[in-house]
């Protein structure tokens, strides 16, 4: 995350919100993991804060700018590659955002659930159960669980 600069910003720094996404997430569920990484040292949560803070305020401003782009177009409309852009890029924007608002409390929480913007839905139920079985071996550390995980079949 940048720090905020100094002086005024002639020119807009390119991002990929997408890999933002992505590293955002990453960390959010590490943290999660191990709370006190964020919380051990003061002096480096309030500059990451700073940072976190520069950063969701041109988040923010963006996610107003794609807001106004989509509102008031009809399903047909928003079905150009144009708005399809703009509507994932809103969905992604919105992901970070919810996920900077998490670090922001005090002590960072990892309460939120978001659907990730390049992951498609999963609507397929041996898919869900085989996810939740990972997910139950992994957060319980329950080793026994995961040769019988290791045996399940997806068709």
């Amino acid at each position: 995350m940048p720090l905020p600069p100094a002086t005024e910003i002639t020119d807009v720094p390119k991002l990929q919100f997408s890999h933002v996404e992505c590293l955002m997430y990453a960390f959010h569920k590490l943290c999660k993991q191990t709370p006190e990484f964020l919380i051990k040292d003061a002096e480096q949560l309030k500059e990451f804060r700073l940072r976190l803070q520069y950063f969701a305020r041109g988040i923010q401003g963006y996610i107003k700018k794609l807001r106004e782009a989509i509102s008031g177009k009809t399903e047909e409309e928003l079905k150009s590659e144009e708005n399809q852009l703009k509507v994932v890029a809103l969905k992604t924007t919105n992901n970070i955002n919810t996920l900077i608002k998490d670090l922001f409390h005090s002590p960072p929480s990892f309460k939120s659930i978001i659907h990730l913007s390049w992951k498609t839905p999963c609507n397929d139920k041996k898919v869900i159960i085989f996810n939740m079985i990972i997910t139950n071996c992994f957060v319980n550390n329950d080793n026994y669980n995961i040769t019988f995980v290791s045996t399940l079949t997806i068709l």
